[in-house]
């Protein structure tokens, strides 16, 4: 899979869910949201290798 996040670009062989890359990154699911292939994803949901994934730092204000 491909995978665009604060970091950079990754390319990343194997299914995971989307909390499984998340972890593997090092991000925190409560503050992070997984897109994949366009659409916003749960962290239970499969990402097969051959999505293309977006990860957005959430940003709460006041």
């Amino acid at each position: 899979m491909k995978v665009e996040y604060a970091d950079g670009f990754l390319s990343l062989e194997g299914e995971m869910t989307a909390h499984e890359l998340l972890d593997r990154l090092g991000l925190d699911f409560e503050d992070h949201l997984v897109i994949k292939d366009g659409s916003l994803v749960p962290l239970e949901e499969k990402i097969e290798d051959s999505s293309s994934v977006i990860i957005l730092k959430a940003v709460v204000g006041g």
